[in-house]
């Protein structure tokens, strides 16, 4: 998956968990595990892309 999707997944994960209320636990915990997950995965393939030399988009904006 492309960086940029991934981390427009993020932030659409994050804002569902802001606008929970927080007495709704299941609620939160279920949005916060999907969010911890897309988090992961985005570190996995930023990992992955620069341990294989491929420019990740860090490094694309430092013109490398």
């Amino acid at each position: 998956m492309n960086l940029g999707t991934l981390i427009v997944r993020i932030e659409r994960e994050r804002r569902k968990l802001m606008a929970v209320d927080l007495q709704d636990t299941e609620k939160l915990l279920a949005i916060s595990r999907r969010l911890d997950e897309l988090v992961a995965r985005y570190y996995r393939e930023r990992y992955r892309r620069s341990a294989n030399g491929l420019k990740t988009d860090m490094n694309c904006r430092n013109g490398k």
